[in-house]
């Protein structure tokens, strides 16, 4: 969702386990395991070591056991890339003194939002959920998609594409190939048509059977005799 406008909350921002501010990636190898050794696993506990402004490059790297400041410095840098232009002053006023976390700020919006990065295929539908509103077929349907995403790829949404010429446009219809089912009232007024028929017929005589039958056949068949 949105990027929090709450100070407070900005500050507890994760930095590890793939979240909005994890920066890791193969020029930065170890660097979520040394987080977690030295317990700065949100932007608060970075804060605290380099500044509001982020640019104590020296301080954070004896925390983090670091040996390099450049490093420290670009490790900064992709820190202050991730965070919004309303966060980054927010965080200048935190260091002015103007604004300070308020612990009563409303808890942010959580989305949800599946990693289709080079995957394709019409099963596969990219969107973002919000986590306070999204209903639980939705959620369903979207857990499905993350699970079983690899197997999806690639994958056409009916065997009837390929069989039939089908272009991706044309969406399949289904209802058109069966029968609607019927509802309760033609369900009842059929079982009362039965017991009707099996009435008369156990109190009809045996000259009379003969008729009734082919009447009957006639009735639910549209045959003639």
């Amino acid at each position: 969702m949105d990027p929090t406008a709450s100070l407070f909350w900005l500050l507890e921002e994760p930095l590890i386990h793939r979240a909005r501010l994890d920066v890791r990636d193969s020029s930065r190898p170890g660097l979520s395991q040394r987080l977690v050794s030295a317990g700065a696993v949100k932007l608060r506990h970075i804060v605290d070591a380099a500044g509001p402004r982020l640019h104590d490059a020296e301080t954070l790297a004896s925390r983090l056991g670091l040996r390099s400041n450049r490093h420290t410095r670009n490790i900064l840098n992709a820190w202050t890339t991730k965070l919004t232009t309303e966060e980054l002053e927010m965080l200048q006023d935190y260091a002015s003194g103007a604004e300070t976390p308020d612990e009563g700020d409303p808890f942010p919006e959580l989305g949800l939002e599946v990693d289709q990065s080079e995957l394709t295929a019409p099963l596969l539908v990219s969107q973002r959920v919000n986590m306070h509103m999204v209903n639980r077929k939705a959620l369903y349907k979207l857990c499905v998609q993350a699970f079983n995403k690899r197997q999806l790829s690639g994958r056409r949404d009916t065997v009837w594409r390929e069989r039939l010429a089908v272009q991706e446009d044309c969406k399949p219809v289904w209802r058109v190939l069966y029968k609607a089912p019927l509802n309760k009232r033609s369900v009842g007024q059929a079982k009362l048509s039965i017991y009707k028929s099996r009435k008369h017929i156990e109190d009809a005589s045996g000259d009379e059977l003969l008729p009734m039958f082919v009447s009957l056949v006639k009735a639910r068949v549209r045959v003639d005799f």
